[in-house]
Formats: structure tokens, C-alpha cells, sequence
């Protein structure tokens, strides 16, 4: 059976629900583990052994918050040589991108990205990935190993299904060269009533608003509807709403269901 590793994206210490996410797919595709890395790893381990995951590994250096992702890519490289996983996955967000890209070109392996779904077909591993804006989806297959494969935030339900995950420390050593991009500062926004990637329905405004004076309307229609308000490129450009309400291609988008 497939062995397939999972990583664990960690925000303020808890597991992201992307990587609750791919625990669901993974466990359709061979045998679970995981890795999280940082601040919270070790009692993230507990969640995603209920996710389905048999073994996680941790580590709690705090490099893994320091600095950005090559201590996490050093730390992936290293696991991946002593377990040899078919099949890499990473939930398609800003932080894992920077790490995956990374970890591809470490290993010398193929990346696939924004991929809605991924199956095991012929002893490999097959992605449906959306082009032309979605309109269309193409069926692309890794061809070598660790098939490493970026996928799109609520492509899959997150369900609980598994029990105590063993936990193991990951033991590595991050080089003085991964320890070049320190993060100075974290801002969280205001968070929003109903996320944007979760909404069931979206107001979305552009140029024809005429302002950011005119933006509350929207806001009220979406109140009363349930929903959240976006926003396009043109308008957060021009700096009427911060760039977390942009949507479509360039911004927050909303994973469509296979059927």
C-alpha cells in the first residue's frame, strides 16, 4: 500500500483546516502520516492522529517559526530520505507553497499545483487540475517519486476517523544557510464573520461601487444574507479593501466539487 505523508501546516498553534482537509483524501490512498513542525506540533499531533494519520512527526525547534521555509524544507528533505513516502501532500496556501516549491527542486522531483483531486492510478498518483478559470480540468500524472502535489483549500471535507497517532521526534539539523529569511512581524487581520474560502454565498464588488465609501452596502447585503463580501483585482489594487477580499484567480477562490 501507498504510503502517503501529509504536511501540517500550523497556524498559532493548531493544525489548518486545509491539512484536516488532506488527512480526509489521504486516508482513501494508502497508509497516513504526517509531519508538523513548530510552535504546537506536539499537541497537534493528537488532532491529526484523529484525522487518520498513524505516525506524525514533530519537532517544536523554532527555527520552523523564525524563519521562512527552508528550516521546514530541511526538515521534509531529511524525512523523506529516511521514509521514502510515494506521495507528498500540501495544502495549497501561501506558507506550504513556499515549502513545497522548495522541497521539489531539493529532490529533484516534480511538483504538481492548484490541484483539485488526486487519485492512485498505474502504481502513480493522478491530479485533476483546473485551467481557463476553471471552466475546464485537466488530468495530469506524476511520473516519478515522491510525487509531490499542491491542493486547493475545501477540495475535501475533513472528517474524523482514526485514534492516538504515534508520535515521533523528528530530529534535524537546520544549516546557517536556511536561516537567511527572518520573519519580523506577524499581522493578523480582523477576522471576518464568514470566511471568504467557506462562504456559501459571496457579494462581490468592483469599480462600479464608485468607492470604499460604498462598500458597507455590500457588507449589509451580506449580513443578511449569511455571506461574506469580496472584492475584485481592480479594487483592491486601487486600494478601497485590503487584498483578503480579493477573489477570482488572482485572490481567494472557492474549490468546486468533482460531479
Amino acid at each position: 500500500m501507498p504510503s502517503i505523508l501529509v504536511y501540517a501546516e500550523l497556524s498559532e498553534g493548531k493544525v489548518a483546516s486545509t491539512s484536516l482537509e488532506l488527512m480526509t483524501k489521504a486516508r482513501e490512498l494508502g497508509d497516513v502520516y504526517a509531519v508538523a513542525l513548530g510552535a504546537g506540533a506536539k499537541t497537534a499531533a493528537s488532532t491529526l492522529g484523529k484525522h487518520g494519520a498513524k505516525v506524525v512527526h514533530v519537532s517544536e525547534d523554532s527555527a520552523f517559526d523564525d524563519y521562512v521555509a527552508e528550516p521546514a524544507t530541511d526538515a521534509l528533505a531529511s524525512l523523506y530520505e529516511k521514509e521514502k513516502p510515494d506521495l507528498i501532500l500540501f495544502g495549497f496556501a501561501p506558507d506550504s507553497r513556499e515549502v513545497a516549491g522548495r522541497l521539489a527542486a531539493r529532490l529533484g522531483a516534480g511538483l504538481i499545483s492548484n490541484a483539485l483531486d488526486v487519485v492512485a492510478k498505474d502504481g502513480g498518483f493522478v491530479a485533476q487540475v483546473p485551467y481557463f478559470g476553471g471552466a475546464k480540468v485537466a488530468s495530469m500524472k506524476a511520473n516519478g517519486k515522491p510525487a509531490i502535489v499542491l491542493i486547493r483549500p475545501k477540495s475535501f471535507e475533513a472528517s474524523a476517523k482514526g485514534g492516538p497517532a504515534e508520535v515521533k521526534q523528528l530530529d534535524v539539523k537546520i544549516g546557517e544557510g536556511s536561516k537567511r529569511a527572518h520573519i519580523a512581524e506577524r499581522v493578523v487581520e480582523a477576522s471576518e464573520k464568514v470566511k471568504l474560502e467557506e462562504a456559501r454565498i459571496v457579494i462581490s464588488g468592483g469599480r462600479g461601487m464608485g468607492g470604499p465609501q460604498n462598500f458597507p452596502l455590500l457588507e449589509e447585503l451580506a449580513n443578511a444574507l449569511g455571506g461574506a463580501v469580496g472584492a475584485s483585482r481592480a479594487v483592491v489594487d486601487a486600494g478601497w479593501v485590503p487584498y483578503s477580499m480579493q477573489v477570482g484567480q488572482t485572490g481567494k477562490f472557492k474549490a468546486k466539487k468533482n460531479g
